[in-house]
């Protein structure tokens, strides 16, 4: 009776350390990375802006002139947005600011040395973002409204003159991106954007005022990289 109250104990305490081995054995899944919340960060890339200029001479319709300008330069700044995530799917708003190096002088064709140039000194964005999330990667599309001070610079060589005129010029913009969470709080991002400018026609006086129209119209190509910290 002895022998079989301790080979019943001895199978209870076996089994037990079993069940627990078994127990221990199994996996604790990770916890899903989300994106949900608010972030900050910052982004450096270059841009290009493409500036097709058609000159008219109101007084002699017959007389027109036309280039097209390619100031590329350095664009940095910084952004802020808020993601909400649902299941796989990542919705967000996002704003941002940039100092831009954007700068060029182009040679009027028809009527050299004349020349006009452009610049971007200062530029923004208001824009949606869309994307599926594969846990730490994201693949997104973005798009929305831009805005940037435009300014336009013009050189006749008859009057020895420069005219510099700017503007405040507001675009629809879109592009996409891939971003990869590094740690909890951490994410870093590649993007691409197209913007549009649309047209805008100046009408300098440093010679034959009210004569000559300058229709410009201009679109922006963009890479960026940066980096985000969530909250």
């Amino acid at each position: 009776m002895r022998a079989v109250i301790l080979g019943l104990g001895l199978f209870a305490s076996v089994g037990a350390h079993a069940a627990d081995l078994a127990v221990r054995a199994v996996p604790v899944p990770l916890p899903l990375f989300s994106w949900t919340g608010f972030y900050v960060g910052g982004q450096i890339g270059g841009a290009t802006l493409r500036d097709r200029l058609v000159e008219t001479d109101v007084c002699v319709p017959a007389c027109i002139d036309s280039a097209t300008g390619n100031p590329s330069g350095v664009i940095g700044g910084a952004h802020a947005g808020f993601n909400w995530q649902s299941g796989a799917i990542v919705f967000g708003i996002e704003a941002d600011i940039e100092g831009a190096s954007l700068s060029h002088t182009t040679i009027y064709p028809l009527s050299a040395p004349d020349t006009f140039g452009s610049s971007i000194p200062v530029q923004g964005s208001v824009r949606g973002r869309i994307g599926y999330a594969f846990n730490q990667v994201l693949i997104y599309a973005t798009g929305g409204a831009a805005i940037a001070d435009i300014e336009h610079r013009y050189f006749e060589a008859v009057a020895g003159a420069t005219q510099t005129l700017s503007t405040t010029r507001t675009a629809w913009t879109i592009g996409g991106g891939i971003e990869y969470s590094l740690a909890q709080h951490w994410s870093a991002r590649v993007e691409y954007r197209y913007s549009d400018f649309g047209h805008r026609t100046d009408a300098p006086a440093i010679v034959f005022p009210a004569r000559f129209r300058e229709n410009h119209s201009e679109t922006e190509n963009a890479v960026r990289i940066g980096v985000s910290y969530h909250f």
